[in-house]
């Protein structure tokens, strides 16, 4: 007479099957969903930041470089939303408003460059 374990009180049973159905975006899904209104935020503060005309603290060369930076930040962190996005946020909102707030000229065409070449390099890759 051998025990036979009933309705999933073995750990072997239980295993593949998730309680609740099997979340492919965790807790970072929210991260993403607030990069458009951070976007949105930085268009804003672009706005009234150039209204005031405050001295740009970037420009030149180093401007396009840190929006393009920014631009590149966006698309590896929408890439992995799955591991670490939530780490890279912080950093990718700081860098976007703040360059929104300071460098409020034509070097933020910059950053649709970055998001380009980061996609086309993730997606060649």
């Amino acid at each position: 007479m051998g025990l036979k374990p009933r309705g999933g009180s073995s750990p072997l049973q239980r295993i593949g099957t998730p309680g609740r159905g099997f979340r492919v975006f965790g807790k970072t899904s929210g991260v993403i969903l607030l990069w458009p209104l951070l976007l949105a935020g930085a268009v804003v503060i672009m706005g009234k930041a150039r209204q005031h005309e405050q001295p740009q603290r970037l420009a030149g060369r180093i401007a396009l470089a840190a929006w393009a930076l920014a631009g590149v930040l966006s698309v590896v962190m929408v890439a992995i939303e799955f591991t670490i996005a939530v780490f890279i946020f912080p950093f990718a909102a700081f860098a976007t408003l703040w360059l929104a707030a300071n460098v409020a000229g034509r070097e933020a065409m910059a950053f649709p460059v970055g998001v380009l070449v980061a996609a086309a390099v993730l997606l060649l890759a």
